[in-house]
């Protein structure tokens, strides 16, 4: 399946997601993600791809927000799709913005004091938040 290809690499790397969350709603054929990169680096990234004559036109829709847009469809073979993940590797390593202030390149950590009368939902929550910063919950 081509866009297990895909979903394999998305869960291994912090730096991309699928733009639809709910797993059963994304399309399989035009798998549409989102990146932590500013819309510069972005487009950089696709340039990169292109000059290397690895992957064309694989911006997101005009209509959707910043990121990219992979073909899946039963055209495109499994191993193509297993090769293109290490260019975008690559290419995320190329142009991803430098770490900047005091701590930079450092592991961000942030220390939660949880106490049974935490209400479980509200770890959940946080934990999240959390993650969705890049931040470690300890």
């Amino acid at each position: 399946d081509n866009v297990a290809v895909l979903a394999d690499f998305v869960s291994k790397r912090p730096w991309i997601d699928f733009l639809c969350e709910n797993p059963e709603h994304r399309s399989n054929t035009s798998v549409c993600f989102t990146l932590d990169l500013p819309a510069d680096a972005l487009k950089k990234l696709q340039k990169l791809l292109e000059g290397e004559g690895v992957a064309y036109d694989i911006g997101s829709y005009r209509d959707a927000p910043a990121g990219l847009r992979i073909w899946c469809g039963s055209t495109v073979e499994k191993q193509d799709l297993e090769i293109l993940t290490q260019w975008l590797d690559w290419a995320y390593e190329q142009v991803k913005p430098e770490p900047r202030g005091p701590l930079a390149g450092e592991p961000r950590t942030v220390l939660l004091a949880t106490e049974k009368a935490f209400a479980a939902d509200a770890v959940c929550k946080i934990t999240k938040a959390l993650g969705d910063a890049k931040y470690t919950l300890k």
